[in-house]
């Protein structure tokens, strides 16, 4: 196996860690012994629990070998610090180690270049930049937030090959548009989130919970902009307040209608004004950017959707196409709704298969621009 297929493989194993282990990075690490076999691998699989380095050593250990003289790949620079665990680099040097070499610095305050230090002070020989782009893609929300401080605010929409956002059926009603596959990886895509953020008009056609789903791990805390506080209290979004806290920014000044609000154990925010006259998203982000919000999901309509990509807020595409031309039976139109912005080119594009469906996911700028 060729050097860099150690790298690759220890970013397939960071990938597992999707979903749970945000807000923490998604890590690999493989263990490779003088001769070039591969000794131990591992991946944080959990928020909270062993890094990717812990559980790599952990294998080698179980398998009854011995890391030490070993060298060790992994997909970020080893953290240097005591949190919810004892210090990766500590660890490899406890182990005796030869080499480590990592695709990525890892940019937070809390490390920045100070596993390195501890590793070469050990006298372990570190490399830097294998792979460095492919890491730096499994983790672009964790290096936005570290090195600007921002959430990383990805668009998720499901569509027809016609650009309908909706399908009725016969009598008029909203009926699934994407298969029950695609709705799963949506589930995926909320537990990795920090936050999902709604329009009213959204929540007021669908009624939507805007949980992941099964109940197992992490909700997002569910985000509504309603500039005239038209949310009714029966909707599910109230009924599932158990299940994930929701926020509701508004501009309406009807105390009464507040009050009944928080009385179901729902947090009301006074938003800012945009220049149309409603909830300003920047403003609502500059609030989620103070609470240290990472990742911003955004599930809405044709007319927010397009608001997020006007102002340049959008990081990232989830697009999930389903095999249909809608035409009458379509509603939601997409491409009415962007006539007027500016085109774009995309970075990072990748089209994933999922039942009849497809996704496609792409970054709005290269990631070594974030």
């Amino acid at each position: 196996m060729a050097y860099e297929q150690y790298m690759h493989w220890a970013i397939e194993l960071a990938r597992r860690g999707f979903g749970s282990v945000e807000p923490n990075p998604m890590v690999g690490c493989v263990i490779v012994s003088p001769s070039g076999e591969v000794i131990g691998e591992g991946w944080h699989k959990q928020f909270g629990k062993e890094h990717a380095e812990i559980n790599a050593l952990k294998d080698c250990r179980l398998k009854g070998l011995s890391p030490a003289g070993s060298t060790v790949y992994v997909t970020l620079e080893p953290c240097s610090h005591y949190g919810k665990t004892p210090p990766c680099a500590a660890a490899l040097i406890e182990a005796e180690v030869s080499e480590v070499t990592a695709a990525m610095e890892d940019p937070s305050e809390k490390v920045a270049g100070r596993g390195f230090d501890m590793l070469r002070k050990a006298g372990i020989k570190v490399q830097v930049g294998m792979c460095r782009e492919q890491a730096e893609l499994l983790n672009p929300a964790f290096i936005k937030q570290s090195r600007r401080s921002r959430p990383w605010v990805i668009l998720k929409w499901a569509q027809s090959l016609d650009g309908y956002m909706s399908e009725t059926d016969a009598g008029g009603n909203t009926v699934w548009l994407t298969s029950e596959a695609s709705r799963q990886d949506v589930h995926r895509l909320r537990r990795s989130c920090d936050y999902i953020l709604a329009g009213i008009g959204t929540v007021l056609a669908d009624d939507p919970m805007l949980t992941a789903r099964p109940s197992c791990g992490r909700s997002p805390h569910r985000i509504i902009l309603d500039s005239k506080l038209r949310i009714r209290l029966d909707m599910k979004l109230f009924q599932s307040i158990d299940a994930a806290p929701l926020t509701i920014f508004t501009l309406s000044n009807d105390e009464e209608k507040i009050q009944e609000i928080k009385d179901c154990g729902v947090d009301v925010e006074r938003a800012q004004k945009d220049e149309n006259g409603r909830c300003s998203i920047r403003g609502v982000l500059d609030k989620l950017s103070a609470l240290k919000a990472q990742r911003v999901m955004v599930e809405a309509g044709p007319e927010l959707l397009s608001e997020f990509i006007r102002c340049g807020l959008a990081d990232e595409f989830w697009v999930y196409t389903a095999p249909k031309l809608l035409c009458s039976a379509g509603k939601d139109s997409l491409p009415e709704a962007m006539a007027g912005l500016p085109r774009s080119r995309l970075c990072h594009t990748e089209f994933t298969p999922f039942d009849k469906d497809i996704r496609f996911t792409a970054l709005a700028r290269d990631i070594s621009e974030i």
